[in-house]
């Protein structure tokens, strides 16, 4: 119960304090151009199918995948010196999801490998062996019997 009311008071002080200060902590600067480009080339290994998968995708493919495609409308970013904090958080992490989108052009969009599907479920064939397993525990249970 101590500690409680100990957290409580310093909750209850930091509040204060950023309340006292004008439009919360210090803004820090947001990544560089370098720095947000190797978070985007860090992010992005490895996602996009191989060179084989890729033909192997266009030989079975009816619709044609390499047709020009119009090109992105350009969103708006907002100043962030002009943002409250929890803004500016919102922001920068809007900036960082709309690098990792637009390192992949439009048109080669169909090149990424997807992962985290559905889970798939158990197969026919385990549910027949599993099936025929239980068919046999009980026959021998039965014959034991007997």
């Amino acid at each position: 119960a101590d500690f409680a009311g100990r957290r409580s008071a310093v909750l209850g002080l930091l509040a204060a304090a950023a309340a006292a200060t004008e439009g919360g902590p210090p803004a820090q600067a947001f990544m560089t151009k370098e720095q947000l480009d190797a978070f985007v080339k860090k992010n992005t290994e490895g996602l996009t199918l191989s060179k084989e998968e890729q033909d192997a995708i266009k030989a079975v493919n009816i619709i044609p995948l390499e047709d020009g495609t119009k090109e992105a409308v350009p969103r708006p970013t907002k100043d962030l010196d002009k943002l409250s904090f929890n803004e500016r958080l919102k922001e920068e992490r809007n900036i960082k999801q709309r690098a990792l989108e637009e390192s992949i052009k439009i048109e080669d969009g169909w090149k990424v490998r997807l992962s985290g599907g559905p889970p798939r479920g158990p197969s026919m064939l385990k549910k027949k062996k599993k099936k025929q397993k239980e068919q046999e525990a009980q026959e021998a249970e039965k014959s034991d019997k007997e």
